[in-house]
């Protein structure tokens, strides 16, 4: 007769896992522009009302770790990475205020890692527009905050990272042995992607490979 396998059941990892601060919407001051969205910019209609409503609903889960941990437990989830929602990477902005939100989206991201250190593990934001202040706030928050992974988008502002002015930012992170996730919003020249949902099933796969190739 066979024995019941007694084996603890593997940990359950979720890498792509997105928070947001709504609150920081107010500090743009009419700043934004559309073409800064590529994502929506080149998205229908339709798309952009299924997913203005989709946001709406999880809202909750995106800003309340209880919510988030319920969603968690029922899923079978252990652990998850949180990183800045993709509208919230704010590389349009100018420095320095692009350094100030990059840190009130870490502070909250360190913050809910700190209160549930068991259950989440913190992606940091960059400043990305500015490389040197990227590298300063990657030091920051991996000395500060303990984290060990960033999030940055497959390109900025269109500039890819090929270009020379990311190398020092690419020299500390292989230093600090810093894990990058890669994460596209929506692909810069998706004139042809605005049906079906385009933007999404297509663009960001392309604009994430589109930024591999060119890095390789």
């Amino acid at each position: 007769m066979s024995q019941p396998d007694q084996r603890r059941r593997p940990l359950v990892v979720d890498i792509h896992s997105h928070v947001s601060l709504p609150e920081l919407e107010a500090s743009l001051d009419g700043r934004f522009l559309p073409e800064y969205d590529p994502f929506s910019y080149y998205s229908g209609a339709v798309s952009n009302r299924y997913n203005a409503e989709h946001f709406s609903e999880i809202v909750p889960q995106l800003t309340q770790p209880a919510r988030r941990l319920e969603d968690m437990d029922r899923m079978g989830v252990d652990v998850q990475a949180i990183s800045v929602a993709p509208p919230q990477y704010y590389y349009w902005t100018e420095p320095d205020l692009g350094e100030q939100l990059t840190r009130r989206l870490n502070e909250r991201i360190a913050q809910i890692c700190q209160q549930h250190p068991a259950r989440f593990a913190g992606l940091g934001t960059l400043p990305m527009q500015d490389p040197a202040r990227a590298v300063a706030e990657l030091d920051r928050i991996t000395q500060e905050y303990g984290f060990t992974g960033v999030e940055i988008c497959t390109n900025v502002n269109g500039a890819d990272y090929d270009h020379p002015r990311f190398e020092p930012f690419f020299a500390r992170a292989e230093e600090l042995q810093t894990l990058i996730v890669l994460h596209p919003h929506g692909y810069t020249d998706g004139l042809r992607l605005s049906a079906y949902y385009l933007s999404n099933v297509i663009g960001n796969p392309l604009d994430s490979s589109v930024a591999m190739a060119r890095m390789i």
